[in-house]
């Protein structure tokens, strides 16, 4: 059988390293920081010489920060929301003058149509069943110019 239960606390500190516990020692103790774990309480302790800031200080520090931060994004955000749906209407509406007027009124790009036309030159020979013979035709090449003009109303 085993050691006999007792309902004695442990007051020995253990460093915790995987998969197992070793016990504390203090070899090379000023030039090392150590995770402690102390079974008294379920406190987790940073030990080491420079040390000045307790996880705690440092927990609160971080959660002010990032509450002021949400704070500011959520004032804020209204503002640059509306900048930046001003911005993009400014530079996509199609108004006269605008960028994309002049790029809708004559347009940059030329588009092109490539046609290729196949010629079956075994036609009697198909429709005894061969296999069809293509030739090949083309490419005929066709642009299309856009010419647009402005249509305004006379009464306005």
């Amino acid at each position: 059988m085993g050691p006999p239960l007792t309902a004695k606390k442990s007051v020995d500190k253990y460093v915790e390293k995987d998969p197992f516990l070793a016990p504390l020692t203090n070899n090379n103790a000023e030039h090392t920081k150590i995770l402690v774990k102390s079974f008294d309480d379920d406190r987790l302790l940073i030990h080491g010489p420079t040390t000045s800031f307790s996880l705690h200080t440092m927990s609160l520090v971080t959660g002010t920060f990032l509450i002021v931060l949400g704070l500011v994004c959520f004032v804020v955000s209204s503002q640059l929301e509306s900048a930046f749906e001003h911005l993009v209407q400014s530079h996509t509406a199609l108004s006269y003058g605008g960028p994309m007027f002049t790029a809708w009124f004559t347009p940059p790009i030329v588009p092109l149509l490539q046609v290729f036309v196949y010629n079956i030159t075994n036609g009697p020979q198909v429709l005894e069943g061969a296999d069809p013979v293509t030739e090949e035709l083309g490419p005929y090449v066709f642009s299309a110019t856009h010419i647009r003009s402005l249509v305004q109303d006379e009464d306005s």
